[in-house]
């Protein structure tokens, strides 16, 4: 028990952005789900898009709070400046994610599921690096 724990204390930030990344998935399909059967018609693609970007915004939001408060521990006193890097790393890899599908899928021609796989690892990893290195990066110590 003792070595899982300091696994854990080894692989916190890892391990914490992982559970919080799928709980963000988890609130953007429920919030989708609840607006697909309440509000939107979702056979309309148009009112379709509309709650995926409700939906989209809900779960970038999550993201945010959690990952500053549970993964990235953040203190960062500018939190508009915060939010707006974190928002704007979002936006840049949800366009890239989108390209990258296209590329893979119909450019390269693999298989849309796998194009999709492919693409949402990228993506993942990336909004970690992003995250750690230039949204919540902390002050160095000896910086004043």
């Amino acid at each position: 028990m003792k070595a899982l724990i300091e696994q854990f204390k080894k692989h916190r930030e890892v391990i914490m952005y992982i559970i919080f990344g799928v709980l963000t998935t988890v609130v953007d399909i429920l919030v989708f789900s609840l607006l697909a059967h309440t509000i939107f018609d979702t056979e309309n693609p148009l009112l379709a898009q509309i709650a995926n970007i409700i939906a989209w915004i809900a779960a970038v939001a999550f993201a945010y709070v959690t990952n500053r408060i549970f993964v990235f521990e953040s203190k960062e006193k500018r939190i508009l400046i915060e939010i707006l890097s974190f928002t704007a790393s979002r936006l840049l890899t949800l366009v890239l994610d989108a390209i990258l599908i296209y590329v893979l899928a119909s450019l390269i021609g693999i298989n849309p599921d796998v194009s999709n796989i492919i693409s949402n690892v990228v993506v993942i990893v990336l909004n970690y690096v992003i995250s750690k290195l230039f949204v919540f990066r902390r002050a160095k110590k000896n910086n004043p």
